[in-house]
């Protein structure tokens, strides 16, 4: 997912979900997707409990740009 991926793979630098909890709540966030494809945020290395991250996407990015029965719209 694009959002928590590393600019330049650069393990040191921030993805965008930890740029924003940063900006928004105080510095020391890191946010990953779990391989089971579950969320976790820390902030200073503690869980930050019951947090969620809503995310909505658009359909016909599942559907190859070669479907003809793909909306074009």
């Amino acid at each position: 997912m694009k959002a928590f991926a590393r600019p330049r793979d650069d393990p040191s630098e921030k993805n965008q979900i930890e740029e924003y909890l940063d900006e928004v709540y105080g510095g020391g966030h890191t946010a990953e997707l779990t391989t089971e494809g579950n969320f976790v945020v820390k902030r200073n290395g503690d869980p930050v409990v019951g947090f969620k991250i809503l995310y909505m996407r658009d359909q016909s990015e599942d559907v190859p740009a070669s479907d003809p029965n793909r909306d074009q719209s």
